[in-house]
């Protein structure tokens, strides 16, 4: 805390669900985490200003990189920072706990991998097939055919193309779950 470079002994007072400034960050509404401690230097005396982008963890170890999240306000008493996970928003489990923020600059992935990480083990039907593609590695599904409208859509681009092009623009298209392309571009 004395570098600028994290706020310590926090605690969620407060939280609110249907944040539209979190759009790039979550799929759901967004969620907006209020923090604030009950002793030491002023919140906004330590180096954080709104927009920080900022990794929440547990003081105890138990959550590490629990969500990401960019600082929304800042005042002498309290961090607002929207999260990018929806179900944060019930704080009631994690009421005896005491939390930190880390400035994340950019130059270290370790809070978002780790956030990615803890995402992937989340109980979703999305989720689960992530892992089955990922840990599992599954193979990826494909539609059998194209709609019309997207068909028609498409059209005008293709005759610019080879059909080698063609053929990998249709693959994507029929993609449900991912596509690797292997080539040079414009090949």
């Amino acid at each position: 805390e004395q570098n600028g470079d994290c706020i310590q002994n926090l605690s969620i007072t407060d939280s609110t669900l249907g944040i539209p400034d979190s759009q790039f960050l979550t799929e759901g509404e967004g969620c907006s985490l209020t923090f604030t401690r009950e002793s030491g230097p002023p919140l906004n005396a330590v180096g954080f200003t709104s927009g920080d982008l900022v990794v929440v963890s547990s003081e105890d170890g138990r959550y590490i990189a629990l969500t990401t999240g960019f600082i929304r306000n800042i005042t002498s008493s309290c961090v607002e920072v929207v999260v990018d996970r929806d179900y944060l928003h019930d704080t009631s489990h994690f009421e005896n706990l005491k939390f930190r923020l880390d400035r994340n600059d950019g130059l270290s992935t370790s809070g978002y991998l780790y956030t990615n990480m803890s995402r992937l083990m989340e109980s979703s039907a999305k989720m689960k097939r992530l892992r089955e593609l990922v840990i599992k590695k599954s193979q990826p599904h494909f539609e059998l055919k194209l709609s019309k409208s997207l068909v028609e859509r498409v059209k005008p681009i293709f005759k610019l193309l080879n059909k080698p092009q063609r053929s990998a623009i249709l693959k994507v298209l029929m993609a449900k779950d991912y596509v690797l392309i292997k080539g040079y571009p414009g090949s």
